[in-house]
């Protein structure tokens, strides 16, 4: 048998650090990317301030307050264009001129009832002209000054449009209703329910033909608003046997609710002139000549 070779303790002593720097130089190989990172960002931060003072950081949220509402005002210029350009091409349609008009004022308390437009006597607004926008009739102005009016909507029971029926030709009067007097038939059980902004339709034969789904449009008959300009659709029609007629509500299909920018009708002044021409004639005489001594 061959002897047994010790190990000298200091061999053995070398080998395990030999073995630990092993281990050292394997695991800083693993990290060399990490060393390399680490160092580029120390380097990018070394030119860099390391805090900003009260005085810059106050600076900067002024500034970014000021471009939060540039940026918010410039939102509702685009906004306000695209309505207006959506109300310019009916004045082709409907054959008579347009004015845009921007609602500045609205009482929340009675919504459905009036508003203020940034339109006056100085753009040629009238006390009667009509008021429509891209979906149907809005309402009509009711007062004027030199840069603003006050138009009463069509949902308002002091505002009212002669119409007919798109589908069977009958005439009437469409009007707003008065709300509070609805919640007292609704609550009698006399009538059904009227929502706010919903409309009525008057002054109708009661053998009319009118259906659900009609669509009332304006008449036109008055010579001031033009006909054919949208108001509503029939929703309910409710009989009234003991009074021999019917009640007949109508959505309108202007959103009174959310509207912000309007088309102002303005007269047409041929037609005007013509009209009150031969309203104002008191020598015509519908009827045989006066008999002459």
């Amino acid at each position: 048998m061959y002897p047994r070779r010790r190990i000298k303790p200091i061999a053995l002593t070398v080998a395990i650090i030999g073995i630990l720097v092993i281990i050292v130089l394997l695991v800083g190989l693993l990290d060399f990317p990490g060393w390399i990172l680490r160092g580029m960002e120390s380097l990018f931060k070394s030119g860099e301030p390391s805090a900003y003072t009260a005085e810059e950081v106050e600076q900067l949220r002024t500034r970014a307050g000021e471009l939060e509402g540039e940026n918010a005002y410039l939102h509702e210029l685009v906004t306000t264009l695209q309505d207006q350009a959506g109300i310019e091409p009916l004045s082709s349609s409907i054959g008579y001129d347009l004015l845009a008009a921007k609602i500045v004022y609205r009482d929340t308390y009675h919504l459905f009832s009036t508003a203020i437009v940034n339109r006056g006597l100085a753009d040629g607004v009238e006390v009667g002209m009509p008021v429509i926008d891209s979906q149907g009739v809005v309402g009509r102005i009711v007062a004027t000054r030199a840069a603003v009016s006050r138009m009463v909507l069509i949902s308002s029971p002091d505002c009212s449009f002669g119409v007919i029926d798109q589908r069977s030709r009958e005439i009437g009067v469409v009007r707003g209703s008065d709300n509070t007097q609805w919640e007292s038939l609704n609550s009698s059980g006399d009538s059904g329910d009227l929502a706010p902004g919903m409309l009525v339709l008057d002054y109708f034969s009661p053998s009319a033909d009118i259906s659900i789904h009609d669509t009332i449009v304006t008449s036109g008959l008055s010579g001031i608003t033009p006909s054919g300009i949208r108001i509503g659709e029939v929703v309910e029609i409710i009989s009234l046997p003991e009074q021999g007629a019917f009640d007949v509500h109508i959505l309108p299909f202007a959103d009174l609710e959310h509207i912000e920018t309007v088309g102002i009708v303005l007269y047409n002044e041929e037609i005007k002139t013509q009209i009150d021409g031969l309203l104002n004639e008191t020598n015509t005489i519908v009827g045989p000549p006066a008999p002459t001594d």
